[in-house]
This record gives structure tokens, sequence and C-alpha cells, in this order.
């Protein structure tokens, strides 16, 4: 696997996870209140950017290896990209 797939992944693994930690704090230091909601769209951010790092990282990994199996986890990632980024879209228009 090429250097610069890993590093693709570890930085869409650590936005997710840094996105996941800030978003778990401030929904703590509110005292469990999720009245605002706002949290869920941080969350959402943060797991959308890190997938657009996952689903390069993907792309480049299928062109080097080109694998059907590698071809089917592209596709999976890239329709999870897609449902989130509507899920998201549509959580910001309706707030």
């Amino acid at each position: 696997m090429s250097i610069v797939v890993i590093i693709l992944e570890l930085i869409g693994v650590l936005i997710i996870l840094q996105g996941a930690i800030i978003t778990t704090i401030k929904y703590i230091k509110s005292k469990l209140n999720y009245k605002d909601g706002s949290y869920g769209i941080e969350l959402a951010k943060a797991m959308a950017l890190g997938l657009q790092y996952l689903l390069a990282a993907e792309i480049l990994s299928t062109l080097i290896i080109g694998s059907l199996k590698d071809f089917w986890l592209l596709a999976g990632i890239t329709i999870l990209r897609i449902i989130i980024g509507l899920v998201l879209h549509w959580e910001i228009s309706h707030e």
C-alpha cells in the first residue's frame, strides 16, 4: 500500500475522531442537553470531511491495486459519503 494512501486514511480517521471527541465534550459540558441540536451537525460535518479523505485514499488504492473487492469497498464508501452529505444538507436546511 502506498504511503500516500496510508496518510490520507490516517487524516480521515483523525478528523472523524476529533469531531466525535469535541462534540462529546461539548455535549457533556452542556449537562447532556441535546436541545441545541448543533452537536449532531458538527459531528456530521466532521464525518463528511473525514469520509472525503477516506474516499480519496480508496480511489488511489483502487487505482494502485485494482481488484474487484477494492472496487466494491470504494462503491460502499462513496454511497456512505453521498448519504451523509444529503443528511447533513437536510439537517442544515431544516434548522
